[in-house]
């Protein structure tokens, strides 16, 4: 009987050697999985930050452009103000545009259409900086997104 336990035992003693080896080999599987996904983690952190960045660098080119276009408005409409006689008073201004009022005022055939054009100038800016708005807080909210998606897996 000793004989059989010894080969019994010998037998188990080589199948949980083969799991031993088997749960090694595994085992180093799985780490060099994780030191990958570690790797590819951070290089992600970078490009998240590149991309935060650039998103920052965005946001601020698009205000940028918004003060731009705001001062041309209102360098265009103290033109038109000059040229219609009222001044640099904006918003007298456009509500003179607005009701038509240049428009069949028996003056000038070419002071009328430099003013229609300078109207169609200023509607075509407030157009663009209300763009510019829209597109500024898009980019905003695509920055705090990825800045939260960022710390997330930064956070794993």
């Amino acid at each position: 009987m000793c004989t059989d336990e010894n080969e019994n035992l010998t037998n188990e003693r080589e199948r949980l050697q083969g799991v031993v080896e088997g749960l090694e080999e595994s085992l180093a599987e799985v780490r060099e999985e994780r030191d990958e996904i570690r790797l590819e983690l951070r290089k992600s952190g970078a490009q998240w930050g590149r991309i935060l960045t650039n998103a920052g660098r965005l946001a601020e080119g698009a205000s940028k452009v918004e003060r731009d276009l705001r001062g041309e408005v209102g360098n265009l409409r103290e033109e038109v103000g000059l040229l219609r006689g009222r001044g640099g008073d904006g918003d007298s201004l456009m509500s003179g545009m607005e009701s038509g009022g240049f428009v069949g005022g028996g003056g000038s055939g070419g002071g009328d259409r430099e003013i229609r054009e300078l109207k169609l100038r200023v509607r075509e800016l407030e157009r663009n900086i209300e763009e510019a708005r829209r597109d500024g807080r898009g980019v905003i909210e695509m920055a705090e997104k990825l800045a939260k998606l960022g710390r997330g897996i930064i956070e794993r």
